[in-house]
């Protein structure tokens, strides 16, 4: 059996980024000279997902707005594993957590 491993790239800037990685993925499988077989692909990092998708403008639209509502731009988000304490202020007099490990109580 054949096994080959490739690290792709993808450089971003910050913020909501789409990449269409297909045309590189084609590639790289027609380089193998691999004629059937499987092909996994995978992501290294905890803040980027791989979907399947059409490449359609309206549909990458809105999967762009979905994002920005859920995390809108300058919101501060907790990202480290031990969570951060960071809250958002409501009109409660206990301001809501905004990341999960905080959310849960998981940091007490």
């Amino acid at each position: 059996m054949i096994s080959m491993h490739h690290i792709l790239t993808v450089s971003t800037d910050p913020g909501i980024a789409l990449h269409d990685i297909t045309p590189r993925i084609r590639t790289l499988v027609a380089d193998s000279g691999m004629a059937r077989g499987f092909l996994t692909v995978t992501s290294r990092h905890t803040t980027t997902a791989i979907t399947i998708n059409e490449d359609e403008e309206r549909l990458l639209e809105d999967v762009r707005r979905f994002f920005t509502r859920l995390v809108p731009p300058g919101r501060p988000i907790c990202t480290t594993t031990s969570g951060c304490g960071i809250a958002r202020p409501t009109s409660r007099r206990t301001p809501i957590p905004t990341c999960w490990r905080c959310w849960s109580g998981a940091r007490r």
